[in-house]
């Protein structure tokens, strides 16, 4: 027979074995672990911080620089009168310079010539210039200096017979208008105003002012609201052949 104490349960162990990977070097190790993570958080946020507000921080030190040049304008030339003057354009010493473009057989451009001379009249003390240009085809100084005398006109007038002034400022109408800066930028091109609204119609008075409001914007220094509108009247022979060129 087997004595009983050898079938007995062995004695509790008092001190027990530690589960896998959790002894003191293990403990010591994770602790070391987790007070590393903890001790990078205010790295990583800070770098999290850094990155997104990068741009901003560029933008604040980018030196100012000048606004993009327009690729609508015209550049610098010098042109003689019908009068036989010589005329720079744009008018370096003008607050900015009116080119209109007409024809002395456009009876839509002649309606508009007591206006023409308003403007003249009203902006011209105030640095304002303004150009009458002749655009037909067949145009001669004689010509055009015969036409200014009928309609009144005081201001100079160019003769364009090849277009290349038109085409240079984008016209395609008579009556047409191009608002030069000084550095020749087309700040407004259209119409004077919307008195024809249509061929063969005629307004008492116009609705719209488009190029007077123009040129008072342009005296109290803002922007042209409208810089662009459609003209009435009659196609500038030479543009229209280019269009129709293939």
């Amino acid at each position: 027979m087997i004595p009983d104490e050898t079938l007995a349960d062995p004695p509790d162990d008092p001190d027990p074995p530690p589960p896998p990977g959790t002894g003191p070097g293990q403990t010591s190790q994770m602790g070391l672990r987790v007070a590393g993570i903890v001790t990078s958080l205010p790295l990583l946020f800070g770098a999290i911080v850094w990155f997104a507000t990068r741009d901003a921080r560029e933008e604040r030190r980018a030196p100012p620089t000048e606004p993009a040049p327009s690729a609508d304008r015209l550049a610098p030339r010098e042109l003689t009168t019908a009068e036989g003057q010589t005329l720079t354009l744009p008018d370096p010493e003008a607050k900015a310079t009116v080119l209109v473009f007409t024809s002395t057989t456009c009876p839509i451009a002649n309606g508009f010539a007591p206006e023409i001379q308003r403007l003249d009249a009203e902006f011209l003390p105030q640095g304002i210039r303004l150009v009458l240009v002749e655009t037909e085809t067949d145009i001669t100084a004689e010509t055009a200096r015969a036409h200014a005398v009928e309609y009144g006109y005081t201001c100079p007038v160019l003769v364009d017979p090849e277009g290349t002034l038109a085409k240079a400022a984008g016209a395609t109408m008579t009556p047409e208008a191009a608002v030069l800066s000084p550095k020749g930028e087309i700040l407004y091109r259209g119409r004077i105003d919307d008195r024809f609204p249509a061929v063969g119609q005629r307004r008492a008075a116009p609705h719209h002012t488009e190029l007077r409001d123009a040129l008072a914007a342009v005296l109290a220094g803002k922007r042209v609201a409208v810089p662009r509108t459609e003209a009435v009247g009659c196609y500038i022979e030479q543009q229209a052949r280019s269009v129709a060129s293939p």
